[in-house]
């Protein structure tokens, strides 16, 4: 072989590799370009901040969110009041409607006069009304036993509701108020009825107070001949 036709040999084989790395160098690149951006496609999306909301864990894992409610209270000022009566007693008044107003006679020792009955408008002795014909000193007795068991001593005051005169009674102790009108004899009504009104109140009610003289206001005596003008539920 001529040393030309050699020569030429040697620079083929050396100069042939490095034409074709060039050739292929732009496709490469394009290769790795799109593998990058595959690589990025594919990672999570980072999650959403939750809202304020309460979060409650149930058994078995599950989780739910709950919003806060409001929590509705009763306004006792704003509830109807409606009325009562007793036509054979002659007494009547207005109370909450979710009350429950009943009557019975009451039992009195032997030997006392007259008779007695009381009227529950709330249980556990909360709110009561005893009435009962004119004998004696009755109403002085209810005075008296009020001041000797209360404690603390009571406040005493007069007041004068629908022409009835009360000496009225008040005490409190450890969040408890023990209140009581009771009717001057020479308030009874036209049957020589007289009656003592009493009731509890708590601490944690203090709207109680202001709801049970809206009561105590109400009440009042009327005549027979009134009777078909006094409206009220007739009391059982």
């Amino acid at each position: 072989m001529e040393p030309s036709a050699i020569v030429r040999a040697q620079t083929y084989c050396v100069c042939h590799p490095k034409r074709f790395s060039m050739n292929y160098y732009p496709i490469l690149i394009l290769i790795s370009i799109i593998l990058v951006g595959a690589a990025g496609c594919t990672q999570s999306a980072a999650p959403a901040p939750m809202d304020n909301q309460t979060v409650k864990v149930t058994p078995g894992g599950n989780e739910t969110a709950t919003s806060p409610t409001a929590v509705e209270t009763l306004n006792r000022a704003l509830l109807p009041m409606i009325p009562y009566k007793d036509s054979r007693l002659r007494i009547a008044f207005y109370a909450p409607e979710d009350w429950v107003v009943t009557t019975r006679q009451l039992s009195k020792p032997e030997g006392t006069e007259g008779l007695a009955y009381r009227t529950d408008l709330l249980d556990n002795n909360r709110f009561y009304i005893l009435t009962y014909t004119v004998s004696r000193n009755e109403d002085q007795d209810y005075r008296n036993e009020i001041r000797r068991t209360w404690i603390p001593t009571p406040t005493e005051s007069t007041v004068v509701i629908h022409g009835i005169t009360y000496d009225r009674f008040e005490s409190s102790l450890a969040g408890t108020t023990n209140v009581s009108y009771v009717v001057r004899k020479s308030s009874a009504n036209e049957l020589g009825y007289a009656s003592v009104l009493s009731f509890t109140t708590k601490g944690s009610r203090p709207d109680e107070l202001s709801e049970f003289t809206r009561v105590v206001s109400s009440f009042r005596y009327f005549t027979g001949s009134e009777d078909g003008t006094i409206p009220g539920t007739e009391i059982e």
